[in-house]
């Protein structure tokens, strides 16, 4: 048995120049890997746009040196490590709904990725930050946050879906089973899939950058018409933060192939450039985050 996680807040040190805060956590064979990359360039932390890998594992030369260090290592690190927690402006924490928690394996390591507005407020610094946990020695329904994106939207410029030229208005969407995000949640907590009873989806959170305009979360099921969660008619950067259902919405096991959870924005791009989907503060996102748990048998 190990603890869970079940409340998270995170109080940034300088919002003039804070974007977000993802928190991952790492398991812990993947440990001694982290913090030889870590180390290689003999700075304090390391650059990971991407997610909590270092984005040096790009790098032909790197790579290879740390695979022959650990052979298998990078497919290792993909495939142990998930998103924890998130801070975006507007979000000031939450309590996670009662018995419900993350689990994290003793020995595990947290990965708190930190996206900068350093190119548009030069010289300001972030100092005297903070990040509180909750832990739960139990809980009876294990949960993770999950992502709903689509990935091709972050391929370089010529590969990229999300292309959004000078003064157009954009729509995006994509979706996923519930049958989906139970195989992710199992695979990630090392959970027998046939012990769920029922998902349970919590809360939904839309997440755009500055040329975002509009946008919802929805629920289609099979051969009836979708549901909506979450509909953001005049979305704000700086306002962000989990909705979360008075009701958790409930899905028996039988039922999850026959769901998807969707995500929909709109984009209106008045600048003189092409916008593409990608990490940086200039580029654009689609995400819906949701809050997910598993009642089990």
């Amino acid at each position: 048995m190990f603890p869970h996680n079940s409340e998270f807040k995170a109080s940034p040190g300088n919002l003039k120049v804070m974007h977000h805060l993802v928190l991952y956590s790492a398991s812990p064979e993947t440990v001694d890997m982290l913090k030889y990359l870590d180390g290689l360039d003999n700075k304090e932390g390391y650059q990971c746009y991407g997610g909590a890998l270092p984005d040096m594992l790009g790098d032909k030369k790197t790579r290879e040196q740390f695979e022959q260090k650990y052979p298998n290592g990078v497919k290792q690190l993909l495939d142990n490590n998930f998103w924890l927690a998130q801070w975006a402006p507007g979000t000031f924490g939450y309590e996670f709904p009662k018995n419900t928690g993350v689990p994290i394996k003793k020995g595990s390591i947290l990965i708190a990725q930190m996206h900068y507005y350093s190119g548009f407020a030069p010289g300001e610094k972030d100092s005297n930050g903070k990040m509180e946990f909750k832990l739960s020695k139990h809980v009876d329904k294990p949960a993770l946050v999950i992502q709903v994106t689509n990935n091709d939207w972050f391929n370089k410029p010529e590969e990229n879906e999300m292309t959004i030229a000078s003064g157009e208005v954009k729509t995006l969407s994509v979706g996923t089973s519930l049958d989906e995000i139970s195989n992710y949640i199992t695979k990630n907590i090392n959970l027998d899939k046939s012990k769920i009873k029922n998902l349970e989806l919590h809360s939904v959170n839309l997440h755009m950058h500055a040329h975002g305009a509009s946008g919802k979360t929805y629920l289609k099921p099979d051969n009836k018409d979708p549901q909506l969660l979450l509909s953001i008619p005049n979305w704000d950067l700086d306002w962000q933060r989990d909705f979360v259902f008075t009701q958790a919405k409930i899905f028996p096991v039988d039922t999850l192939k026959q769901n998807q959870l969707f995500v929909e924005c709109t984009f209106k791009n008045y600048s003189d450039n092409t916008v593409y989907g990608g990490v940086g503060s200039d580029d654009e996102m689609c995400f819906n985050f949701s809050y997910v748990a598993l009642d089990l048998e």
